[in-house]
Formats: structure tokens, C-alpha cells, sequence
């Protein structure tokens, strides 16, 4: 056998050695890639065709989203709770805008349960923010006197509303005052959500 013969065996059997490995790394290179969008939002349990129930929950707490065709009511349900009736101003910031929102703490009834949330009475900000895929962070004070922070990824959340209402909401909603509770009952007992007032 010549030389030549030698480096050509040689060479052909390190071909073969290495072929399996450089193909597993190209299988496993592809099955690290996600099947669809990434986001950090949920549709609650209940939809129907008229509104949609979304919700992104953080360590300080949860945001909720209950959207129709015309617009969305936003609320916070903060992890350390809140004195029911108390307004509380949430301080919102964002690439584009730094704003303080007013919200009402009120109870709502969660199957047997009761729960304490914050509703946000003009959310035109928030709902601007999740149709334009711009992450935001809501600050929301303690009863220590401390403050919680909800770290809000947008992206996906237009996609989740498409989705489930066939169309994004009108982002002209009519401002609401901080007392106004009726608006927040129309919008919880219409939606078929899981919380009730």
C-alpha cells in the first residue's frame, strides 16, 4: 500500500468518525428553536367572542387585561395586597413615557375566593403599550411603604387579543374617573372572566 493509500484510508475513516457527531449538532441546533411566538401573557379560562381576559403575571404581582372590540379595562392584582377602597397611585415607565395612573383597590370574588385588585382607571397608556409590543414596569406602593415592581413584557400580547377577538381593540377608549366602579362591574360580569365583583 502507498503512502498516498494510507493518508486516503486515514482521512475516509475520520469522515466517518466525525460525520455522526457534525450531524447531531446540526439536530440538536434545531430543535432549540421555539415553535412560535414567546410570550409572557396568558387568555384566561373564559373567553367568549365579545371579550378577552389576558394576564401576565410577575413576582410583584399580576397584570389583567379585559378586552373587547372597542377597548380594554386594565387591573393590577399586587402580590402584597391592597386596602379595598384606597386609591393608589401605580407609577408606569416605559422607552417612551414615565406616568403615574390612579387606581381603586377593590375585592372580587374568585370562585370562593376573594382577591384584591387595582383598577386602573384610565389604562389608555397600558393598553397603547401592549398593542405597540413596548415593555413597560408598574410600580406599585406597599403598605410598608415600599414599592413592588411589575415587569411587563408586551410582546405577543396584540397577537393573543388578535387571536382571540378577531381584531385589536380601539385604542380611543372614553376616560373614566378613579371612582367609577360601575365600569369596571359591566366589564368583569360581561366578559364570562373568572373574577366577579
Amino acid at each position: 500500500m502507498g503512502i498516498f493509500s494510507k493518508i486516503g484510508w486515514i482521512l475516509r475513516g475520520s469522515l466517518l468518525v466525525a460525520s455522526p457527531l457534525m450531524t447531531g449538532g446540526v439536530v440538536s441546533a434545531q430543535s432549540v428553536e421555539p415553535q412560535g411566538p414567546v410570550t409572557h401573557w396568558q387568555i384566561a379560562e373564559a373567553v367568549n367572542d365579545e371579550t378577552a381576559h389576558l394576564v401576565h403575571v410577575t413576582t410583584g404581582g399580576s397584570l389583567h387585561a379585559i378586552c373587547s372590540h372597542r377597548q380594554c379595562d386594565m387591573f393590577v392584582e399586587p402580590a402584597a395586597g391592597c386596602l379595598p377602597g384606597q386609591v393608589y397611585p401605580l407609577l408606569t415607565n416605559s422607552a417612551a413615557q414615565v406616568d403615574v395612573l390612579p387606581a381603586r383597590c377593590l375585592i372580587v370574588r374568585d370562585g370562593d375566593e376573594s382577591k384584591l385588585v387595582a383598577h386602573i382607571a384610565s389604562a389608555e397608556i397600558l393598553v397603547a403599550a401592549m398593542l405597540s409590543a413596548r415593555d413597560l414596569s408598574i410600580a406599585f406602593p406597599t403598605q410598608d411603604g415600599q414599592m413592588d415592581v411589575l415587569d411587563v413584557r408586551m410582546q405577543g400580547a396584540a397577537g393573543l387579543l388578535r387571536d382571540a377577538l378577531g381584531s385589536l381593540p380601539e385604542q380611543a377608549a372614553t376616560e373614566r374617573k378613579p371612582d367609577e366602579r360601575a365600569a369596571l362591574e359591566a366589564i368583569v360580569r360581561d366578559s364570562v372572566s373568572r373574577y366577579q365583583i
